[in-house]
């Protein structure tokens, strides 16, 4: 039962202090009811979790099959320093549940600004991002991002003029991801250049689980918006397609939810007017 109960993922804490809080029986419930259990069946989950543990037990703590979240954030939650750190307030609130997938839009502003391909624009969107750089990081860590943020804008006015487009998001990901990385958070970046192709889900769906199932990390944070073409060329999925980014992720790990952020002051109930 022992070698059983191990092997069932139990890793949220050891398998000794699992033992000592259950008694033989609840062990053999247990092991019974997840061996029975097929394509992380929620409701079956639920069941083995009352009769087993009681209604007032955190199952969460157990780590069974941990929930996997997608949470997708607009431009205006991460148009400054301060909404970026709201932002990973949340993400790590509901990492603490399980495993995160945090997909995230380019700035406020800055889709618009490098569509207009003005030098003007783009040097007030390297303004922008360095000053956020210089709000969230200190020390090594700052110089370490500002490079980086160097090299993506140098890139950025190497590459094509339809290219361009999509390093906004490139841009705001790669802080994000450095900043939960900068406080001892298991992060990684996704290049969803490389894992979403326009218009073939079943590919989509493949590279994606791929790709987050051989990274090890408990945060995953990947660009919106952007892919690349069944033809390998670097492409959008149009204006607005952020969400549809994270329903793509989300759908390809089975996630047990995806979350829609925008920074709005609350929801309306009634017509204004």
């Amino acid at each position: 039962v022992g070698v059983l109960v191990a092997g069932l993922g139990f890793t949220g804490k050891s398998l000794l202090e699992v033992l000592f809080g259950l008694g033989a029986f609840q062990i053999f419930h247990i092991v019974v009811g997840c061996l029975s259990l097929e394509n992380k069946d929620r409701k079956i989950l639920k069941q083995i979790k009352t009769a087993v543990l009681g209604k007032n037990v955190n199952f969460a703590q157990y780590k069974l099959w941990p929930m996997v979240s997608v949470l997708k954030f607009g431009g205006s939650s991460v148009a400054s320093a301060t909404n970026m750190s709201r932002v990973l307030d949340i993400v790590l609130k509901e990492a603490a549940k399980g495993k995160v997938v945090l997909i995230s839009s380019a700035i406020s502003g800055c889709t618009d600004a490098l569509l207009s391909g003005g030098e003007e624009s783009l040097v007030a969107m390297e303004t922008r991002h360095r000053d956020m750089v210089t709000r969230l990081f200190t020390g090594a860590e700052r110089e370490k991002v500002q490079q980086r943020m160097d090299a993506l804008f140098a890139q950025l006015r190497e590459a094509p003029a339809g290219e361009q487009v999509t390093y906004g998001e490139i841009l705001s990901t790669t802080i994000l991801c450095a900043k939960l990385q900068a406080e001892g958070e298991s992060a990684a970046w996704l290049d969803s250049r490389d894992l979403v192709v326009k218009e073939d889900e079943r590919e989509t769906f493949r590279r994606i689980k791929k790709a987050i199932e051989g990274t090890e990390a408990h945060i995953y944070v990947a660009p919106g918006f952007i892919c690349r073409s069944r033809s390998s060329e670097v492409d959008t999925l149009g204006r607005g397609g952020s969400d549809y980014s994270a329903a793509l992720y989300a759908a390809a790990i089975g996630a047990d939810s995806l979350q829609i952020w925008t920074d709005v002051p609350g929801i309306m109930t009634a017509n204004p007017k």
